[in-house]
């Protein structure tokens, strides 16, 4: 049924061409000028691109220029995913640290500071001293 279609309208548009044509010869104008007109220039416009333009160069720029802002989408996508669980992370940490206190740090002395800078001094003079005796 397509077919069909297809061949009478074909058939038809080719009578309607040559209708035109005769009408045009025997009146001596030009029917519908000014749109044909344009559209000699779009069509003429299209075949010099057609003819004068590398195909296949261009077709690889285009898939090139795209497969490379697919591939940039795709890592800004996993960027932000990535930075959304370390902020996730580092709040959880900041809130472990917070609950129980550090076993690491040091105890806090009960001893008052200059107490303990005396006690450095002395201990870093005598390492000094046995130094030279020997």
């Amino acid at each position: 049924m397509l077919y069909i279609l297809l061949i009478i309208t074909s058939v038809v548009l080719f009578w309607a061409f040559l209708s035109l044509t005769i009408v045009e010869a025997r009146t001596g104008t030009r029917l519908f000028a000014d749109s044909r007109l344009k559209l000699d220039r779009q069509v003429g416009r299209a075949l010099f691109i057609a003819k004068h333009v590398d195909w296949l160069e261009f077709i690889n720029h285009a898939l090139q220029s795209f497969f490379e802002r697919v591939l940039h989408d795709i890592a800004q996508f996993f960027l932000f995913l990535v930075r959304g669980i370390e902020r996730e992370l580092s709040e959880t940490v900041r809130y472990l640290r917070g609950r129980r206190p550090n076993l690491l740090a040091p105890k806090p002395s009960r001893t008052p500071l200059q107490e303990q800078a005396k006690r450095y001094v002395r201990r870093t003079f005598r390492h000094f001293v046995s130094r030279e005796k020997k």
